[in-house]
């Protein structure tokens, strides 16, 4: 390939990469209504075993895109193996009752050994107003294991 042709491919291809990331920003909803949280404490896991003992989970928080609720947690692991959160995306809309708490609201999170990771559930609650006020934003674990 010559010189000058692959240059023009070069600039043709970044540009193909500039138009995509600018296409997928653009499409991303604005999160509103954010309200901090707390996970569930380690002792309200009955089924959770001693691989708790290794996970943390901070910078809870709930919020509004579009029409669905955003709940994100950051889970830390501690232990020297890969470890599977299993664990319940709940918050309760103000004036209403809570959401996430059910068996096919479960969500799975893959932690690393020694490593720390943000993760997002997207929950569509039903029955409720876009945008209604969230009250309380409190995922809590189901099972924590190796592997």
């Amino acid at each position: 390939m010559r010189r000058g042709t692959r240059k023009a491919t070069l600039v043709a291809i970044v540009f193909g990469a500039s138009v995509l990331a600018a296409t997928a920003l653009a499409a991303t909803k604005p999160i509103h209504g954010k309200i901090m949280g707390t996970f569930g404490s380690k002792s309200s896991c009955f089924g959770c075993g001693e691989m708790i003992k290794y996970v943390r989970a901070d910078r809870v928080w709930c919020a509004w895109q579009g029409d669905s609720v955003i709940i994100h947690v950051r889970f830390r692991n501690s232990s020297i193996e890969h470890l599977t959160i299993h664990w319940h995306p709940s918050y309760v809309i103000k004036g209403g009752g809570p959401h996430g708490e059910g068996f096919s609201s479960m969500q799975d999170s893959g932690i690393n050994a020694k490593a720390s990771r943000g993760v997002y559930a997207k929950q569509k609650p039903k029955g409720v107003p876009v945008g209604s006020p969230l009250k309380t934003c409190k995922p809590s674990y189901a099972l924590v294991e190796s592997g």
